[in-house]
């Protein structure tokens, strides 16, 4: 990042550096999230979702589900229980929760 600053300090001069006070998210010391660490936080989201969706499903009274597909179900809920815990899984979604930095 040092090399693009100075790239553009160089190029913009003084205009650059008083936007570059001004912004933060320019000068954040935290370093972008990785790509495994957004593919982990998705797999986090889609997870907590589904729990709680596949819940909601199977105790509809109106749908018909073949008993195999809710046996499949229980096991993957098992799977992401076991994973996440389960007053994790039902803690509220919150925006900026996922902990990924985005300068």
């Amino acid at each position: 990042m040092d090399g693009l600053h100075a790239g553009l300090l160089d190029y913009f001069g003084d205009a650059f550096a008083e936007e570059y006070e001004e912004v933060e998210f320019l000068i954040a010391e935290e370093e972008p999230s990785t790509l495994p660490e957004i593919v982990d936080a998705m797999e986090e989201f889609f997870d907590r979702v589904w729990f709680v969706r596949s819940i909601v499903h199977a105790n509809a009274e109106n749908e018909e589900v073949p008993e195999d597909i809710r046996a499949g179900a229980r096991v993957a809920r098992q799977r992401v229980e076991e994973r996440y815990g389960r007053d994790f899984l039902w803690k509220p979604i919150l925006p900026g929760e996922s902990g990924l930095s985005c300068p």
